[in-house]
């Protein structure tokens, strides 16, 4: 609880109005911009990213006519898998296939349905689709950058669906095997695009992923409130 309380302490103390992030890319040295996709461009119709498990235990019910604590083991099986392959970010499949309470049809089914719950739950974050879309108007390129376990095919669904095109590239950490959340996948980008820190701007909803590793890379970073407090 007291971590939670830091966070959201540091979080309102570094984040800026939505209304500033324009002005802010002005102002900035920057050759380009990257989104944080969950919770920056996209978010998901419930209260907390976590509750898509709730829904997810709740179609299990029906679909096999008993309960599992899908909730839970969801909820457990990330961890499980980066412990199992020995990495720090996985994929989807392999996160399903550490839940080892549930056998081989109900597995795929179930990331089957998460999926489909992701597709039905996300849309645009209005706000700062604003500021993508001045990027993209202005002719700033744009890259979108997740910590996520989803696939590229999936993830690049959810953004078309919600209104997004013309970045450039979509860099997700488990198929770079990086992370915001530590920096490396910073380290990835930079290299591919070719850039100084100084050249790329961020932006994001996350205190540590989206702002202070960027910041620790030398990059500069906006931080924006978390969209259930916007």
């Amino acid at each position: 609880m007291l971590k939670k309380a830091i966070k959201s302490i540091l979080t309102k103390r570094y984040a800026i109005s939505i209304e500033q992030v324009v002005p802010t890319i002005e102002q900035s040295n920057c050759k380009m911009v990257s989104f944080d996709v969950f919770d920056t461009l996209i978010k998901r119709n419930v209260p907390a990213p976590k509750d898509v498990f709730l829904l997810l235990e709740k179609q299990y019910q029906r679909q096999f006519g008993h309960y599992m604590p899908i909730y839970d083991l969801r909820n457990r099986a990330e961890a499980r898998a980066c412990e199992n392959m020995k990495r720090k970010t996985v994929t989807l499949p392999e996160i399903y296939q550490a839940i080892e309470e549930i056998d081989e049809v109900e597995r795929e089914w179930l990331m089957e349905e998460e999926i489909r719950i992701e597709r039905t739950l996300c849309q645009r974050c209005q706000p700062i689709g604003k500021v993508y879309d001045w990027c993209i108007s202005h002719h700033i390129p744009v890259i979108l950058v997740s910590d996520m376990y989803l696939s590229h095919e999936t993830i690049e669904g959810l953004l078309h669906k919600a209104g997004y095109s013309g970045w450039k590239r979509l860099y997700i950490s488990a198929e770079e095997q990086a992370n915001k959340a530590d920096g490396t996948l910073f380290d990835v980008v930079l290299h591919e695009e070719q850039l100084n820190p100084g050249e790329l701007l961020h932006i994001g909803d996350s205190l540590r992923g989206d702002y202070l590793k960027p910041r620790e890379k030398g990059i500069e970073a906006v931080l924006i409130a978390p969209h259930n407090e916007r």
